[in-house]
């Protein structure tokens, strides 16, 4: 089963809201990474940062 995109706002929104100053918030995404338009963020700033880390 898939959560619908507002079941996953609704969640992210909540996460915000108890989040402690400063807290991490972590996410797993079971899918393809060209689904993922977080991964392309992740890897960009990676290759910026370490660029050896990310070849």
């Amino acid at each position: 089963m898939t959560p619908s995109s507002a079941s996953k706002d609704r969640a992210h929104r909540e996460a915000r809201r108890v989040l402690k100053p400063g807290g991490a918030y972590h996410v797993c995404v079971w899918d393809s990474t060209d689904a993922n338009p977080f991964e392309h963020i992740a890897m960009n700033r990676l290759r910026r940062a370490a660029p050896v880390l990310a070849t």
